[in-house]
C-alpha cells in the first residue's frame, strides 16, 4: 500500500463519498468491502441524527479539507530523488529545483506536476538506499 496516495484518495472520497478510487488500491477488495461501512459510520458519528443531509454534507467537506491538510500530496519518492542526483552531477540542478519547490509546499496542488505524485515507475523498484546515501 502506499500510504501517502491512500490517505490522499481518502481525504478526497471522504467529501464526495466516493471510495471507488481508495477501493482501487487494495489486492483484498473484500477486506475493503467490510471495513467501508465502519469508516462510514464513523464519519456519521460526526453530527447528531437529526441534522439535515447538507449539514451532513458540509462535515463531510469540513474533514475533507482537514485531512488534506495533514495528508501531502508531494512526498520525497526515491526515485524523484534519484532522477535529481543524476541530473545534478551533469550539472543540471533543476530536478532539485523542481523538487525543493514542491516539498516546500506539499499539500498544495502544483499544476502540471502531478506525475510527482503518482506511484514509482517499475524501473524504481531496483532502487537501493542506506541511511548513509
Amino acid at each position: 500500500m502506499d500510504y501517502t496516495i491512500f490517505w490522499r484518495r481518502l481525504s478526497h472520497a471522504v467529501r464526495g463519498d466516493h471510495f471507488e478510487p481508495v477501493r482501487d488500491l487494495f489486492l483484498d477488495r473484500a477486506a475493503f468491502d467490510g471495513w467501508l461501512p465502519t469508516y462510514r459510520a464513523l464519519l456519521g458519528q460526526q453530527m447528531s441524527a437529526q441534522e439535515a443531509p447538507k449539514v451532513a454534507q458540509q462535515d463531510r467537506a469540513q474533514t475533507s479539507a482537514a485531512m488534506l491538510q495533514i495528508n501531502p500530496q508531494y512526498v520525497l519518492r526515491n526515485h524523484l530523488g534519484e532522477q535529481a542526483i543524476r541530473l545534478a552531477k551533469l550539472k543540471d540542478f533543476s530536478g532539485v529545483h523542481t523538487l525543493l519547490t514542491l516539498l516546500a509546499r506539499p499539500f498544495d496542488a502544483h499544476p502540471g506536476f502531478e506525475s510527482y505524485a503518482d506511484f514509482p515507475p517499475d524501473w524504481a523498484a531496483s532502487i537501493e538506499i542506506s541511511c548513509s546515501s
